[in-house]
């Protein structure tokens, strides 16, 4: 589970006050499946914006871990790689 993440904090408190950081990772979904990048990793803020010239004023801020967050983008990334959402629970975490 999710907030089973000890030592690590789980912050799940809305802010509107958080703007992307360069390092926090960034959720993107089309039809029920979430953008992966090669190495199967949510992608950055940094390379969303490197790669798809997305504006960080549309992203939505969704919870942090520690002093990493994570925000939603509402916009579909044509020709990229989606997976089901199950794929997340596969995932290793980064440090």
């Amino acid at each position: 589970m999710l907030h089973e993440i000890t030592p690590a904090v789980l912050k799940n408190q809305y802010t509107d006050q958080r703007l992307p950081r360069p390092d926090d990772r960034l959720f993107i979904y089309a039809n029920r499946q979430v953008l992966l990048l090669a190495d199967q990793e949510v992608p950055t803020v940094k390379e969303a914006v490197a790669n798809w010239q997305v504006n960080p004023e549309q992203f939505t801020y969704l919870f942090a871990i520690d002093d990493q967050a994570y925000f939603l983008l509402r916009q579909t990334i044509p020709g990229e790689n989606y997976a089901g959402t199950p794929t997340l629970r596969q995932l290793s975490p980064q440090s």
